[in-house]
């Protein structure tokens, strides 16, 4: 089972409003659903910002460089995504076995106060 991950949302857009024009030329807000652009798209957006901005012009070519860059860029891109992915699942699994190390402190701090209080009670 192979799940992909576009990062989520860049500049999600859930709970705003669009204005739609009516036939009769009023307009009417209505609710926007859609998540916003996704962090692959972002990400490569910046790629290929960087990769383009000094690009000389390469006349009949130039077409096919720009596509090859777009590769290069969502590549790029998809690898970020990916690696935030990766790092997201490791703080994760971080916080539980921070979590379960300190319950486990817990009930041996419990344990030794109850055995400190059987030997009081004695």
């Amino acid at each position: 089972m192979s799940e992909q991950h576009d990062g989520g949302p860049a500049y999600p857009t859930r709970g705003s409003v669009t204005f739609i024009t009516n036939e009769d030329g009023t307009r009417e807000a209505t609710p926007c659903d859609r998540g916003g652009m996704n962090l692959i798209d972002w990400f490569a957006g910046l790629a290929m910002q960087e990769m383009i901005r000094d690009m000389p012009d390469l006349g009949e070519s130039q077409a096919i460089a720009i596509r090859d860059m777009a590769i290069s860029a969502y590549d790029m891109a998809g690898a970020m995504v990916r690696r935030k992915h990766q790092l997201q699942i490791m703080l994760a699994e971080d916080a539980e076995h921070a979590k379960q190390a300190h319950i486990a402190k817990l009930k041996r701090q419990v344990a030794r106060l109850k055995a400190k209080s059987k030997k009081g009670g004695a």
